[in-house]
Parts: structure tokens; C-alpha cells; sequence
């Protein structure tokens, strides 16, 4: 999200800088997604089950490495699906061993139809399992447009930097705003002089110029701001936060300004980019 970008390294979570150090790198966090998908796609096909344990496996050591190193949440599933793809593995452990290990000749694994002799009933099941990957498939691309791709965005989209409002501007103010962020249609940024950053939910309504916040788990923290947008780059705030009055006139920053955002991509480094 937009606001990470205003966050210092030192105040950000294990997790926080695992999710912002992914989201930097799209096509890696396609790459991932894909190996995950082919896995699972393997695993449901009985001829590929073996080939999509052992790309499940070396996909979900790097998985539960980093939820353990970074924090995150769900240890104990991906750990159990760790240990489920090495279970899909254990019936073929001696034709591995032969053929990686031993130098040894290995022999194809026996494969008989699911239902023995009774063709219709084979038939039946294996258009039910391309039935039941297709649909799978079509709901994971589906959640990818609407929660990545195609995800909505703010009314207000952008960085905005406060530029005039009527108090001085020192940074040992807690109350004077820096900056308001607008990424989700859902939630704002409300960045102090010190730096930190308030998180509220928020509704916009675009024909009456409102913006109203609630702090979340607290329903009685709110408050409603009016706003108008003289041009696309300039926002102006006025009412009520916190128990006292403000107005505030903001320019949008935008965010290919930050070096995490616009650096890109290059084949050829002649010296290495580190900062």
C-alpha cells in the first residue's frame, strides 16, 4: 500500500517488510503464484502426482522458511501442507533413491484405472476432476482480478501532502497532519509531523464532498471531513478531527518519486543499485 512507502525500515514488522519486499517485485510474486498453481494442478492429476509433490515440496519449504524467519501467521498450515506433499512422496521413496541416489534402474510405477474394468465410471470421474481443477482455477483468477489486478481503488487515490495549514510546521507535533493517504476505496493514512501513521476506515462520498472516518474496533472514534478538489492534483480538507477544527490544502505526491517504485527493471547492472 501506499502509505509503506512513508515508513521508515526500523519501525516496520517482520511480516510488514516480508509483504512490502514482495509486493516490490511483482513478476516474483507471479513466479510464486505460479509454481503454487502448478503444483497443485499436478497433485490433482494421478500420472503427475509424484512431479507435483516434489515442485509442492522445494515451493513450500521457501513458504514455511519465511513464515518462520518473518512472522507470519500461518506456520502451522503451511507446515501441514508441507507435510502433506512429502506424504505424496513417501510410495515412491525407492524409485527416488534408485534413480538420484543409487545409479539404479527404475521401473514406472503401477497405474491401474480408478474403477477397474468399468470404463463409465472412469470416464465420469475424470471429467468430474477437470471439472472440479477448472472451476478451482476459474475462482483463484477471479479473486487475482478483483483483489490484485483489477482491485478498486480510492475515489481520492494518491499521497497528498499537506502544504498550508494554520499552525507552524514542527516535527514534534503530534497533531499537525503531513500527509493523508489514499489507497483502498476502504481505508485513508493520516501521517503526523513525527511520522506516525493513523489508520482509519473510511467512506467517501464524491457528490456531497465528504469524508468520514472510523477508527477501527472503536465505532464511537470517528469524524467528518468535508473536501473539495479544485484541479486533480490539489485537495483541500476542512472539519472536525480529534476533537478540533482544521483545514488543510494538499498537493498529490506521486509515488514514481520513491526509488522503491521507480527504479524497474535492468538486465545489465554495470555497478549495484544499493540503498
Amino acid at each position: 500500500p501506499l502509505d509503506r512507502l512513508l515508513q521508515p525500515y526500523g519501525d516496520s514488522s517482520p511480516m510488514g517488510l516480508l509483504w512490502t519486499f514482495m509486493g516490490a517485485a511483482p513478476a516474483y510474486v507471479i513466479f510464486t503464484g505460479l509454481a503454487e498453481l502448478a503444483a497443485g494442478l499436478l497433485i490433482a492429476c494421478r500420472r503427475t502426482t509424484l512431479l507435483g509433490a516434489l515442485l509442492a515440496t522445494g515451493v513450500m519449504v521457501n513458504v514455511v522458511m519465511l513464515n518462520l524467519c518473518y512472522d507470519v501467521p500461518v506456520k502451522l498450515l503451511s507446515t501441514h501442507l508441507l507435510g502433506l506433499s512429502l506424504f505424496l512422496i513417501v510410495p515412491d521413496l525407492k524409485r527416488l533413491a534408485d534413480f538420484f541416489i543409487l545409479n539404479r534402474p527404475t521401473h514406472p510405477a503401477p497405474s491401474a484405472p480408478l474403477f477397474g474394468a468399468h470404463v463409465w465410471l472412469n470416464r465420469a470421474a475424470m471429467a468430474g476432476a477437470a471439472i472440479f481443477i477448472g472451476y478451482n482455477v476459474y475462482t483463484l483468477v477471479d479473486e487475482v482480478r478483483a483483489d490484485g489486478i483489477r482491485a478498486a481503488k480510492s475515489p481520492l487515490y494518491g499521497i497528498w501532502h499537506v502544504d498550508d495549514v494554520p499552525r507552524p510546521q514542527l516535527l514534534t507535533d503530534r497533531e499537525r497532519w503531513r500527509r493523508l493517504v489514499f489507497d483502498h476505496p476502504w481505508a485513508t493514512t493520516v501521517q503526523l509531523m513525527d511520522g506516525e501513521r493513523v489508520r482509519w476506515l473510511v467512506e467517501i462520498d464524491e457528490s456531497q464532498g465528504l469524508i468520514k472516518l472510523r477508527f477501527p474496533n472503536q465505532p464511537q472514534r470517528q469524524a467528518q471531513l468535508n473536501f473539495e478538489r479544485p484541479n486533480a492534483d490539489r485537495l483541500i480538507v476542512r472539519g472536525v478531527y480529534e476533537g478540533r477544527r482544521i483545514i488543510a490544502t494538499m498537493s498529490r505526491e506521486e509515488a514514481a518519486t520513491f526509488v522503491l517504485s521507480s527504479r524497474g527493471f535492468h538486465w545489465i547492472n554495470e555497478y549495484p543499485f544499493n540503498r
